[in-house]
């Protein structure tokens, strides 16, 4: 069945799959907007919520609360990202619930007492244990879409793009989720500014007790785009095949990749489809635990974490106020999205594992001159801005955007679905543990924080350059294959 797009429009080849690619793009977008208000947000959610003391972290205890329910919803999503594709028919049709799913929960996040009945704002006084609640219902189901998306988008993505681009396009969905928090702190400090200085001197209208509003429904716009422009997409070819769909697959082949090359790719996936895996495990053990690791390794190493506190974590370490911290997040994106760009142009060249140990190493050292500059005295704490830079410029090459094709496109075609649902659940999982823990260990223990990051980093270096196989090249049916052959090379060994 032919795609909208190419009944309006005769697109054959890259032109098609560029278009389909930019349409992704924007999931990425969403995803990286919705993770990126998280930051903004944390703050002034726990200033407006004072409804009595929590033992003596009463603060630390919101700020986790505040920052744990979206990742609590991307855990949800994540995990039954297989099961409500399978409902729904499609990879498709779960990315359009997906744009429902983030406006329900920007407006919901906005107006909170809804839930409650009440159609007016209640001021901080009014507020209690209720309103609250109500908004970390909306901010799960905001998570619930981002596990989702997670999941499907990227996968989504690494079964349109052929093996020589695969790297540079799946890597553009990342960029974008990049921008996409860039854009988030961006209108977080333009908010900040405005309900600062415009209404710091009106009642109801502060930062503390509106602000947050405005900065969570700013989501909605974005996300209505998402919605309009995820119609046009067709269904993966690969996932047709896998439902027996295959006249449908090879129309879908023939607008991405013209006649020859269709024809040739449905004889490769036809023929690795000739022998049903089902098992989790078909592969063996060690492709899903390569998997497990990087994203333990890519959690660990505290990206995911550190955005969400962020601007607290930066107003701490240069000793600035809120505002300015937020600022310079920004830049500290910004810099994230440029290394993001390098790496696009590099990952099809020198292949994944070259850029994850460099950009692993540059982690390495950041976290070495954090350490140098807190703990010697006379040391101005300004400088502690360089290695934040050199962290933001580090991880994208590595955790953020090589590592992330990685396990996309590592996994067999077979596995690919549980495989992905089960280690993006898992990724999600130890973001979440982080993001419990992390503000209780960060105000009295900062030191167990900082150890944990430096060993998993370690970790990281080591496992990328024992373990991995380069992947640049090949195509997904050759992965596959490169998997059944160690592990029947390994039964035959054993026997």
């Amino acid at each position: 069945m032919k795609n909208i797009l190419a009944k309006l429009f005769v697109f054959e080849g890259y032109a098609y799959l560029y278009i389909l690619t930019m349409i992704l793009c924007i999931i990425g977008m969403v995803n990286g907007y919705f993770l990126g208000t998280i930051a903004g947000t944390e703050q002034p959610v726990a200033s407006y919520f004072k409804m009595g003391e929590i033992g003596s972290n009463y603060m630390e205890t919101i700020h986790s609360l505040v920052v744990a329910a979206p990742i609590l919803g991307c855990c949800l999503g994540a995990y039954f990202s297989t099961y409500i594709r399978r409902w729904l028919g499609g990879k498709k049709y779960a990315l359009i619930l997906t744009a429902f799913l983030f406006i329900i929960s920007a407006i919901g996040s906005y107006h909170p007492e809804i839930l409650l009945g009440k159609i007016h704002r209640l001021s901080p006084e009014e507020s209690g244990w209720g309103v609250f609640i109500s908004l970390m219902f909306f901010r799960i189901i905001g998570g619930i879409a981002t596990g989702i998306s997670s999941v499907l988008g990227p996968m989504y993505m690494t079964e349109l793009v052929p093996a020589e681009k695969r790297g540079k396009l799946v890597t553009v969905f990342y960029l974008f989720n990049t921008l996409g928090l860039m854009l988030a702190f961006l209108v977080n400090s333009l908010l900040y500014r405005y309900h600062s200085i415009i209404y710091q001197l009106q009642d109801f209208t502060t930062l503390y007790d509106t602000g947050w509003r405005h900065m969570f429904v700013a989501i909605a716009f974005p996300a209505i785009l998402m919605l309009a422009v995820v119609f046009v997409l067709p269904h993966s070819p690969r996932e047709l095949i896998l439902d027996g769909k295959i006249k449908e697959a090879k129309n879908t082949f023939l607008l991405l990749y013209g006649y020859e090359r269709s024809q040739k790719i449905m004889g490769e996936l036809q023929q690795s489809f000739n022998v049903k895996r089902v098992n989790l495990f078909s592969y063996g053990r060690r492709v899903v635990l390569l998997c497990v690791g990087m994203a333990f390794c890519q959690q660990f190493i505290g990206y995911n974490v550190i955005i969400c506190f962020l601007p607290r974590l930066m107003s701490d370490l240069t000793i600035c106020e809120t505002a300015t911290a937020v600022q310079l997040s920004v830049i500290l994106i910004l810099m994230a999205s440029l290394s993001m760009i390098v790496t696009f142009i590099f990952i099809d060249k020198f292949g994944r594992k070259p850029l994850m140990v460099s950009g692993t190493i540059l982690i390495l050292i950041s976290l070495i001159l954090i350490f140098v500059f807190i703990t010697i005295d006379g040391i101005n704490p300004k400088l502690c801005y360089i290695p934040m830079v050199l962290y933001f410029i580090g991880y994208p090459i590595s955790g953020g955007s090589t590592c992330m094709v990685y396990i996309c496109e590592v996994l067999p075609n077979e596995i690919r679905r549980q495989g992905s649902s089960y280690v993006q659940t898992l990724s999600w999982i130890f973001n979440l543990v982080l993001i419990l823990f992390m503000p209780h260990l960060y105000a009295n223990h900062g030191w167990i924080i900082y150890t944990i990051l430096v060993l998993t980093t370690i970790t990281a270096i080591a496992m990328v350059i024992i373990l991995l196989p380069e992947t640049k090249g090949m195509t997904l049916e050759q992965i596959g294959k490169y998997w059944s052959i160690r592990e029947n090379k390994k039964a035959t060994v054993g026997h």
